[in-house]
């Protein structure tokens, strides 16, 4: 019995992968072997289509990478100052895709570059521009986090600060790719800001449910309409807020917490300009 073809791999494969034949149907869905859009990326920095075996090795360099940023992040603290946010994000991003050997590691977007697309498919928008990214990304770390008092929130309005920051963090999309990973890398400092609350398993954006990606979707058009001043605009935080609150869990006492992993520390004066490597 022949299996069934996926048109949106084939056209991906016939894309993004040198040699392909168009007939190999033992070939793995595409989806399954790399991200589309570090597919992308990773044929324009090497100027053209690539064999299979570099794409499988750049993503799982990549999800390495971030694997390494999931046990960094258990030794850092939130930056409450918005230079340090900056840096926080470069560093994070770095550490994700570093060694892939793609040159926007550790990066954001420059002016130059092509315009950034997010959302569903069919109602994609378009990130700020590149100059306006540090200036927006400040705008967002003083509207989201500068008057909170993070000891004395309660579950319900840490999944809302956390909802506000995800919905404009992905708004701006400082980076050409690994925005939700680096967005989500932070909901777990934010928690951990608080003392008494803690982010457990949040899904790679690979592995997300509808659910997440209809709530940012959600929270996107409904912020887009108050922006434009539409009246009886409903809460556009509501789903978000309530995914959130799935994986938000309380800290544990200190009787509980265990000895942290081996791995690299966190340097606390990190390179505001992370090298690839």
């Amino acid at each position: 019995m022949t299996a069934k073809r996926c048109r949106s791999c084939d056209h991906s494969r016939r894309k993004y992968i040198d040699g392909w034949n168009g007939h190999d149907c033992e070939l793995e869905p595409f989806c399954k072997l790399t991200d589309l859009r570090l597919a992308e990326l990773a044929c324009s920095h090497h100027g053209g289509a690539i064999r299979v075996e570099q794409h499988r090795a750049i993503f799982k360099s990549m999800y390495d990478g971030h694997m390494e940023a999931e046990r960094i992040v258990n030794r850092m603290s939130f930056g409450d100052d918005c230079d340090r946010f900056l840096r926080q994000a470069k560093y994070l991003h770095n550490i994700i895709f570093r060694r892939t050997g793609l040159s926007f590691a550790g990066q954001f977007r420059q002016n130059g570059d092509a315009p950034v697309l997010y959302g569903r498919s069919g109602r994609e928008r378009e990130g700020a521009p590149a100059d306006q990214i540090e200036p927006k990304l400040r705008e967002m770390h003083m509207g989201v986090f500068a008057c909170v008092s993070f000891d004395k929130l309660d579950k319900n309005r840490l999944a809302r600060l956390c909802a506000r920051y995800l919905e404009e963090f992905f708004r701006i999309h400082p980076f050409h790719d690994g925005n939700g990973r680096v967005a989500r890398l932070f909901l777990k400092l934010i928690a951990k800001r608080t003392s008494a609350f803690m982010f457990d398993l949040i899904p790679d954006r690979s592995r997300a449910s509808e659910e997440y990606v209809g709530a940012l979707e959600y929270a996107h058009k409904r912020v887009d309409q108050r922006i434009n001043n539409a009246s009886k605009v409903s809460d556009p935080y509501r789903p978000l807020v309530d995914w959130l609150l799935l994986y938000l869990k309380d800290a544990p006492g200190e009787d509980e917490l265990r000895e942290p992993d081996s791995g690299p520390e966190w340097a606390e004066e990190e390179p505001d300009t992370p090298q690839a490597g």
